[in-house]
């Protein structure tokens, strides 16, 4: 899903450069080159989000972690004699 996000918007905007008159060809793949880099680094992060988020919420799933069981966890308990 990510590589087909990647590749739309980097054909889309490949298109787009070339459809702008009066640039070299240098710096039309300049331009190319510089816009799929950023795609692929903002597009391209999505990933190991997705992988960390699935991750968490499987471990409360399966460990019953939430908010209440760290809640009572950080509350301190009575004091030692």
């Amino acid at each position: 899903m990510v590589g087909l996000i990647q590749g739309a918007l980097v054909l889309l905007f490949t298109g787009i450069a070339a459809l702008m008159p009066g640039l070299s060809d240098d710096l039309r793949a300049g331009l190319v080159t510089t816009v799929a880099t950023l795609v692929n680094a903002l597009v391209g992060a999505i990933t190991p989000i997705a992988i960390t988020m699935l991750y968490l919420d499987l471990r409360v799933r399966k460990e019953g972690l939430d908010l209440d069981q760290l809640a009572r966890q950080a509350v301190p308990g009575p004091a030692p004699a």
